[in-house]
């Protein structure tokens, strides 16, 4: 499967739709993922490009990457130089143009039932934070006849989730039968941090129990904000997990612990 180094976004076989798909590598997290069902076809992707690393702010001062050249033994000094590189802002695509890129990854997603975090999309489109995407997103939809989408629904992203934590189809369906009864539920908290919960519960309850941690990096939530969904949860868990799934003692087991 060819590609480019220099880009984030290409083509390449996904054993889940049985077709040649987009496919996104994400730094952060090291997966290499399907755009188009969500699978995870590659864990830990290690890069093996260059260890610059350069940290800059949101706004849109200089930020130089100071490199050297390599050391020559035969000179005296080793030929120690330290340069500072030039601006790459008239080489970069536009702000403007990228805040229409991110749109086209954003919008039809959401509109396809396959919605993308605003981490995913980011972390495609280098040089644009979340904010601005957000911010973006929400200025276009103004102007442009689109539905209104609403907040993204936990069901849409069950999938995705637990692909990354390689559950299996009974785990995974039992995750989407409670997902589908937390709307009845009276809990006031974010639709993907209460998956995350759901998530956490289910795999407790299992054979296979997943690591918080995992979980947390699966579902991009902090590990205490997933405990905080659950304990909210927890009076509720009896109702939302299938009968079928787990026991009532062993339910009320992982809500006392």
């Amino acid at each position: 499967m060819a590609r480019n180094r220099e880009v984030d976004d290409y083509r390449g076989y996904c054993k889940d739709c049985k077709a040649n798909s987009s496919i996104v590598l994400d730094h952060c997290t090291g997966d290499t993922i399907c755009s188009d069902c969500g699978l995870v076809l590659e864990s830990y992707y290690i890069d093996e490009v260059m260890e610059w690393r350069s940290f800059n702010d949101d706004n849109n001062d200089k930020d130089p990457n100071r490199v050297g050249y390599n050391l020559n033994p035969l000179l005296s000094q080793g030929n120690l130089t330290t340069l500072i590189s030039n601006n790459k802002g008239d080489h970069a695509i536009p702000k403007r143009q990228t805040g229409r890129i991110d749109l086209r990854q954003g919008s039809p997603p959401r509109e396809n039932k396959l919605p993308r975090t605003l981490n995913e999309i980011s972390s495609a489109v280098h040089g644009v934070t979340k904010k601005e995407i957000n911010k973006a997103v929400q200025s276009i939809k103004r102007h442009v006849e689109l539905e209104d989408m609403g907040t993204t629904n936990p069901s849409e992203l069950v999938r995705r989730f637990c692909s990354n934590l390689g559950m299996k189809n009974h785990a995974v369906k039992a995750v989407h039968e409670a997902v589908e009864k937390i709307q009845d539920v009276d809990v006031r908290r974010n639709p993907k941090s209460m998956l995350a919960a759901i998530i956490y519960t289910i795999t407790q309850l299992s054979d296979e129990k997943k690591p918080l941690r995992d979980i947390s990096v699966a579902a991009d939530v902090a590990e205490g904000t997933i405990k905080k969904s659950f304990k909210d949860m927890s009076p509720h868990v009896s109702r939302l997990v299938p009968k079928w799934y787990a026991r009532e003692e062993d339910i009320r087991k992982i809500c006392i612990s």
